[in-house]
């Protein structure tokens, strides 16, 4: 069950998502709880999630932004741009998004992830690069850390180095890590966290070598389709590290937005 909690400090909100519904709870110091302010039906289940400022932006069958004085949702993307022609229709093709990010505060700017590829957009919902980046495999969630976008797949973590000159002067190299039999655990400021191998291990893309490189360090298993350094993945294992009445809570739906 996805859910997301606001990094805006105006903001005391946090969104959850069931297969069919997503909640919005805001935070009461009186009552000192989560309350549910709004429960949104959903036509797809919600996959990924971000609040604004004044706003969550939300992934379900296509991109949709829910004002959050209102509580009405609209399609995030702008209709009216050519750019994003295959993303307004991608969804009648079974091609569903997979993740958002906030790529900078000034211009402010986004990057949407679907199945086949991922797009950057303003906070309009309009193109905000001449070209998309285009998926040779199939994501299952992305994260943005230090302008390093991870991508995570089934048999992989695919690493992009996220600049100003991406998708405008040049396509820019990624660095793909097989893997066989991991799991996303979560992410932190640094890296992200994953199990491989009967270990608890954590990815920091700063440390990664230069994207020309052949191969990586040691620390191999016979499974595995790549070499992990010590410096870049560090094993953690042996460290440290009243419900609410939905049924009276306010529904919307989702505007029909079909094109």
């Amino acid at each position: 069950m996805p859910s997301y909690v606001s990094k805006h400090a105006s903001q005391k909100k946090i969104a959850v998502a069931t297969a069919k519904q997503l909640l919005i709870l805001e935070y009461y110091y009186e009552s000192k709880e989560f309350v549910p302010v709004r429960i949104l039906d959903t036509a797809q289940p919600t996959s990924c999630m971000l609040f604004t400022e004044h706003s969550l932006i939300v992934g379900a069958d296509k991109f949709f932004e829910i004002d959050l004085s209102l509580f009405q949702a609209e399609e995030f993307l702008d209709a009216s741009d050519l750019n994003l022609k295959p993303a307004l229709k991608c969804h009648k093709l079974g091609s569903f998004p997979v993740g958002i990010v906030e790529v900078s505060q000034n211009p402010r700017e986004y990057l949407l992830t679907f199945n086949e590829f991922s797009i950057f957009v303003d906070e309009y919902g309009r193109s905000s690069r001449e070209k998309e980046i285009k998926n040779q495999h199939l994501p299952l969630a992305v994260h943005l850390i230090k302008n390093y976008l991870y991508v995570v797949q089934f048999a992989a973590v695919e690493i992009l180095k996220i600049s100003e000159e991406i998708c405008n002067l040049t396509a820019g190299d990624s660095y793909r890590l097989g893997l066989t039999k991991f799991k996303l655990l979560g992410a932190n400021a640094k890296g992200i966290f994953i199990e491989h191998d009967a270990h608890v291990k954590f990815l920091n893309a700063r440390h990664l070598p230069d994207y020309d490189a052949v191969s990586i360090g040691s620390e191999t298993t016979d499974n595995s389709r790549f070499s992990f350094t010590s410096s870049m993945v560090q094993s953690l294992d042996g460290n440290g590290s009243d419900s609410a009445d939905l049924d009276h809570a306010p529904r919307v739906k989702f505007q029909q937005t079909d094109l």
